[in-house]
């Protein structure tokens, strides 16, 4: 990285430079999902999880080097966005951040900051899921953002914080209980399995206090 990070000119700015880092966490969980699907099938991905715009399976060995390469922009983009928003929070000048206040008012946790900071990417613009979320949203049944989606953009590291994840969006989760987020469940919630289909939505009031329109106390 050359140079000083520079601090965020607004909110928006923020908010698109978290949008980047999301496209590469994006990038490399879609090559990890590629890769597994070669060992499944022992040569190559499924054509339905080809990168869009191809027309052939992807070689195991170019799933592997796409991986590599996913973890490396990754990382890049980790440092860069992590470096910006030290620069901000360090700077007594800078605004404070809108989503910081909003971890701070609610008492949101790291995973909560981040469901709240995906679900904004709808809001934005309507073509904006797509071009984010693309390939990775191919392997979910919903329409939108469900929470299946949004646990796996959590990044889980084995199958215990995957289910540790469900806290986030059953019974009576923080964000939902603090008007910031609606969870929809368009199934019956018999079986715990239904829960994953849900779909997962920034409430207005979540909007405005993310994009700084209102102080988080009112």
């Amino acid at each position: 990285m050359v140079g000083s990070p520079s601090t965020f000119k607004d909110q928006f700015d923020f908010i698109k430079a978290f949008i980047t880092w999301l496209k590469a966490l994006v990038a490399r969980l879609v090559a990890e999902r590629q890769v597994a699907e070669t060992k499944v099938t022992g040569a190559t991905v499924s054509p339905r999880q080809t990168v869009v715009g191809q027309q052939h399976p992807i070689p195991a060995d170019e799933a592997e080097r796409k991986l590599s390469e996913a973890r490396a922009a990754e990382e890049e983009a980790t440092s860069v966005f992590e470096a910006r928003v030290r620069a901000h929070r360090e700077d007594d000048t800078a605004p404070k951040l809108a989503i910081d206040r909003l971890c701070e008012t609610y008492a949101l946790d790291d995973n909560e900051r981040r469901i709240v900071l995906v679900l904004l990417v709808p809001c934005v613009h309507p073509t904006l899921s797509e071009q984010v979320f693309g390939e990775l949203a191919q392997g979910f049944f919903s329409s939108g953002i469900c929470v299946a989606m949004l646990a796996a953009l959590l990044d889980p590291q084995d199958i215990c914080e995957t289910v540790e994840h469900r806290r986030y969006f059953e019974r009576t989760p923080k964000m939902v209980e603090a008007g910031l987020v609606v969870v929809e469940h368009i199934r019956s919630e018999v079986c715990p399995c239904d829960l994953w289909d849900a779909d997962v939505k920034i409430s207005a009031k979540g909007f405005r206090l993310l994009t700084g329109q209102h102080e988080a106390d009112e």
